[in-house]
């Protein structure tokens, strides 16, 4: 039953990945970890062979793992968080200075366009 199983996994992995690009993932990334686990625990003759290429295959991790950086943990990643945290402050401002700018010269035009106006009026008036 383990065998069929076992063929099972493997016809779904190479039906999934159609072969090639996995199996030099496999080769690059895995294949060395595990050949060097399975020669250690060969080397040692473990009583108990799977736990002990588990036990190195999780310490391998754990060592792949030291070297990962969390990006909302680690103080350099801060620096950039400020720089678009002060960059979002001045793109606000940015718009609130074009905002009041447009408004300006909207009232600038209307005043302009009133005074057209009342001139006009006024020299209909006079004649």
């Amino acid at each position: 039953a383990a065998a069929e199983v076992a063929a099972g996994a493997a016809y779904e992995l190479r039906s999934a990945f159609l072969g090639e690009p996995v199996r030099g993932w496999l080769m690059r990334n895995m294949m060395p970890v595990i050949t060097e686990a399975l020669a250690e625990v060969a080397r040692d003759r473990q009583l108990n062979p799977i736990f002990a290429l588990a036990a190195r295959l999780r310490g391998k991790a754990d060592e792949v793992d030291g070297g990962y950086i969390d990006p909302y943990t680690d103080e350099r990643y801060e620096v950039q968080a400020q720089k678009l945290t002060d960059k979002a402050e001045r793109d606000r401002a940015r718009a609130a200075a074009a905002q009041a700018k447009a408004e300006k010269e909207l009232a600038t035009k209307l005043a302009a366009k009133e005074a057209a106006l009342q001139q006009a009026a006024e020299e209909a008036a006079a004649a």
